[in-house]
């Protein structure tokens, strides 16, 4: 941090004495510096987190997304909340800094969001557990949406709480769009340096794997009308 401080020094020393930058490079001036202060106060304070962290030089956009998986307790890149229906996804939120989904207002938008392309509110709702909040479940109520799921505090003793039985499956419809994006539409792989144009390349991923599901859904449309026609020649 030392020499960091020393040529940060110098450069603003040859820029006093008529120095210059191009665009870019004074934006990369700018998040050295900022990095430089981050670190510096992380390491004068002994903590290990600031807030807005930059963890990467050329994306400095990019924040820690805190996981807490098994190998891999945190991740990097932008969070993405979606929303399925009838095996169709769509993007209800995406924000390269890290949000809790049981806070503030995400499950009201993501509802909003349905009326908005449907012209109707949703019946029932299978969230993650994160949105099963008593704010939310009160909202639901008041819309007369059915919000499926365990239900909030602990159970009786001796008693196994009731869940829909649609919850499992829907949930691994859900978790397995994840997982196909990441493998074969390219989440796990986002090369685009700008934050505009990284989600721009996670919204294109989800169209690409909607249109596969539409072409799939008119092939098999077309077959089973050519199977059926076939059928009714053969009984005339």
């Amino acid at each position: 941090m030392n020499f960091l401080k020393r040529n940060l020094g110098f450069i603003e020393e040859m820029l006093k004495n008529g120095g210059t930058l191009t665009e870019k490079q004074q934006a990369k001036l700018e998040i050295l510096k900022t990095l430089y202060t981050q670190q510096r106060t992380m390491h004068n304070t002994r903590e290990n987190r600031i807030p807005d962290r930059i963890v990467s030089i050329t994306q400095p956009h990019i924040r820690t997304q805190v996981r807490g998986k098994a190998g891999r307790p945190y991740e990097f890149g932008a969070k993405v909340t979606i929303s399925t229906l009838n095996g169709y996804t769509f993007i209800d939120e995406a924000s390269y800094k890290p949000y809790y989904e049981g806070a503030y207002n995400h499950f009201e938008n993501s509802i909003i969001d349905y009326y908005t392309r449907f012209g109707v509110l949703p019946v029932k709702i299978l969230a993650d557990s994160a949105y099963n909040t008593r704010d939310n479940r009160e909202l639901c109520k008041k819309l007369k949406i059915k919000l499926m799921g365990k239900p909030l505090g602990r159970p009786p003793k001796g008693t196994i709480p009731h869940v829909d039985e649609h919850d499992i499956s829907g949930r691994n419809e859900i978790e397995g769009d994840i997982g196909t994006l990441k493998t074969r539409y390219g989440w796990n792989r986002i090369m685009a340096r700008l934050p505009e144009t990284g989600m721009t390349a996670i919204a294109m991923s989800v169209l690409a794997m909607n249109l596969s599901k539409k072409a799939k859904d008119l092939l098999r449309l077309f077959f089973k009308e050519l199977l059926f026609s076939s059928f009714r020649s053969f009984l005339v």
